[in-house]
């Protein structure tokens, strides 16, 4: 598993706000959803930046259940551990559950944050991952 570090999180965070725009002018996804995601990347920019950082070991407890799950999926152009919860601001996943649409490295990043199905807890704030 590569890194995950405080700056590749809030690259990928970049990354996924941009993704969210891209599908809006495809028009793969509806002005709506588009603010969804760009909202919900802002929001877990100010986590971080506040300091809502689940520690590292939490981070990859967490990715690992997503890993598994078949809500997840795969984003190789974020990188290698990059996926998201259902794709891009799906509220539903490849198995029809409902998804929150999250990219799951950054959600998983945020000690505050839940998974959609119950899968994992929040967490207290620690030292990022990469520290």
């Amino acid at each position: 598993m590569g890194s995950l570090s405080l700056p590749v999180v809030c690259g990928q965070l970049l990354t996924g706000a941009a993704t969210f725009g891209g599908l809006l002018a495809k028009g793969e996804i509806s002005p709506a959803r588009a603010w969804v995601g760009m909202r919900g990347a802002a929001r877990y920019m100010r986590a971080v930046a506040a300091g809502d950082v689940a520690e590292g070991g939490a981070v990859a407890e967490r990715l690992a259940v997503c890993r598994g799950c078949p809500g997840a999926v795969p984003d190789a152009d974020l990188g290698d551990d990059a996926m998201w919860c259902g794709g891009p601001g799906a509220e539903v996943g490849p198995d029809g559950m409902p998804t929150c649409g999250c990219l799951l490295p950054a959600k998983a990043s945020v000690g505050s944050e839940t998974c959609p199905r119950a899968s994992w807890p929040s967490v207290p704030p620690g030292p990022p991952a990469g520290k």
